[in-house]
């Protein structure tokens, strides 16, 4: 219901700032053109994470914490590699991504925008899965419900006066924050530890990744 009414408010505010052919206009392309692309390279990540589920359930119900640990942290590591990676990517080639798979550039400044978030995406949809697996799943429908409160009220309220800047900020702040609860849940049942190298020894790479690509194909 939460999510109907989402999608009801998103058009509505944006029409405030872009009248409604407009507003449609924008909604399409955020949803029509950019999302998809920064979920295509998901598709291989989510079929394991599927393979993750009855591993974890399996060690949870015979008691495996110290296996538990070192399937949740192989798989956050490794989500948060792949996931920089695609995100320097999509930013280094979101124009001729945007030719490829729609014939014209439009969407590619907002593609390169949007691309930031994509390490978020991935790593909130395993830690997710993981937190199925251990059966951890009321946790993660009570902060989808949370998500999706604080996501209405932005529409109603706060994007009327944004426009899709107001929207893009909502996205980035919904991600930070679902991932957020879910991590700190999944890093309480796994007692798992993160070093803070795992995120930033991704994020550098992407960085340079980054440099790289533009600088070989401008």
């Amino acid at each position: 219901l939460l999510f109907s009414v989402e999608n009801l408010l998103i058009p509505r505010g944006l029409a405030a700032q872009y009248g409604y052919t407009g507003a449609l206009a924008q909604y399409g392309m955020m949803h029509g053109m950019v999302l998809p692309v920064l979920q295509f390279p998901s598709a291989a990540l989510f079929a394991a994470v599927t393979l993750l589920v009855p591993e974890l359930a399996r060690c949870c119900t015979r008691q495996l914490h110290t296996r538990i640990q070192l399937v949740a942290g192989s798989a956050f590591r490794l989500t948060l590699c792949f996931s920089f990676a695609v995100a320097a990517c999509i930013a280094a080639f979101s124009a001729p991504l945007c030719r490829l798979f729609y014939g014209s550039t439009e969407a590619a400044w907002l593609l390169r925008i949007m691309a930031p978030l994509v390490p978020l995406m991935y790593v909130d949809s395993v830690v997710d899965g993981m937190l199925k697996g251990l059966d951890q799943q009321s946790y993660s429908l009570f902060y989808n419900i949370a998500d999706s409160c604080m996501r209405v009220t932005w529409c109603a309220f706060i994007l009327p006066h944004l426009g899709l800047m107001g929207y893009v900020m909502l996205l980035f702040l919904s991600e930070i924050f679902n991932a957020a609860l879910s991590i700190s849940r999944l890093l309480k049942v796994a007692e798992l530890e993160i070093s803070p190298v795992w995120v930033l020894l991704p994020a550098c790479g992407a960085a340079l990744l980054y440099a790289i690509l533009t600088f070989l194909f401008p």
